[in-house]
């Protein structure tokens, strides 16, 4: 699903403290709809708030506490995650 959103306009959307998550929406000038991951309990996150072109990947980690996790990065434009887990939502209204 993530893929089907390369070439997007990525922004960090937010950080909340409570249930620690960190969003990142996907959107397309031009294009109804979005993509929203939201890592949950990130442990480190080295981004810009915003990049175009976005090609977000995911794959394994090992978190601090020797844990495996989760790093959402894109190579492209320096951007690493380190979380413990990840939910992906495709067209969510935003408020």
């Amino acid at each position: 699903m993530i893929s089907r959103w390369d070439g997007a306009d990525a922004r960090l959307r937010e950080l909340t403290k409570s249930h620690q998550t960190l969003r990142i929406v996907l959107t397309r000038e031009g294009h109804e709809g979005n993509l929203i991951i939201a890592c949950l309990e990130p442990e480190t996150i080295q981004s810009p708030i915003a990049w175009s072109n976005a090609k977000i990947r995911i794959d394994t980690t090992h978190m601090s506490n020797g844990e495996i996790g989760v790093l959402v990065f894109d190579r492209t434009a320096i951007v690493e995650v380190k979380t413990g887990t990840f939910e992906v939502a495709e067209n969510v209204k935003l408020k």
